[in-house]
């Protein structure tokens, strides 16, 4: 999917070989496609490593934070596609009535998808 113009300024992440291999040890996800280069590439035929979801999730959640001044009330994500260590990426946000919609962006796609809600009826 194309990733949408954002309402708000985006923000570039950068993905680093340590941050992956470290987020996998935080998380206990011994999975080598996300530190392993030559594993990602010779076994399982990507051309990178890859980004963990739960690792794109937080950078959405904290950009959503930043943008609202406060954490919402409701998260939720899926991913799209798969992003790729080598790639730059950014942080899109569109308002979509109270809530925002959410993108990870990495070489023109969307590769996570959430959206932030402040509602009050999630207290």
């Amino acid at each position: 999917k194309d990733v949408p113009q954002s309402d708000y300024p985006k923000k570039k992440i950068a993905i680093s070989n340590p941050l992956l291999f470290r987020f996998s040890a935080l998380t206990y996800n011994a999975h080598r496609i996300h530190y392993d280069l030559k594993y990602a590439q010779e076994v399982e035929k990507y051309p990178h490593l890859i980004v963990h979801g739960p690792l794109q999730a937080l950078f959405l959640m904290q950009y959503a934070s930043e943008l609202r001044n406060s954490s919402p009330k409701k998260f939720s994500f899926r991913g799209v596609h798969p992003a790729f260590a080598n790639n730059s990426m950014e942080l899109v946000a569109k308002t979509s009535n109270e809530d925002l919609t959410l993108y990870t962006a990495s070489n023109g796609h969307q590769c996570m998808e959430a959206t932030a809600s402040w509602k009050k009826n999630y207290e």
